[in-house]
């Protein structure tokens, strides 16, 4: 252990380096958290996307269609086939 102490090894750069691993850890993990929810938004939103979408293209033989916004796409991906019948439903019922 001495030889290491001659050669420029210290406790201070052991400490300084477990203490760079400890923070590389923690940030690593507070990054990856959100990550799986904004992951979790956009596959849900692409999923309403394609629900409405095909709703539109079916809902033409009714003259009912879902209009394409942020709100409708986020409903529809959290909610499926369910949110847009009911958001055809609604839309008849307005009419």
């Amino acid at each position: 252990m001495g030889d290491l102490l001659e050669q420029g090894f210290n406790t201070n750069i052991i400490i300084a380096g477990l203490f760079a691993l400890t923070l590389l850890y923690f940030l690593f993990r507070a990054l990856v958290g959100p990550a799986k929810y904004v992951w979790r938004i956009f596959t849900m939103s692409l999923l309403g996307l394609i629900i409405i979408v095909g709703t539109n293209t079916l809902g033409q033989l009714v003259q009912a269609s879902v209009p394409l916004n942020p709100f409708t796409v986020l409903l529809v991906g959290y909610l499926g086939v369910p949110g847009a019948a009911a958001l055809i439903v609604i839309q008849l019922l307005l009419r």
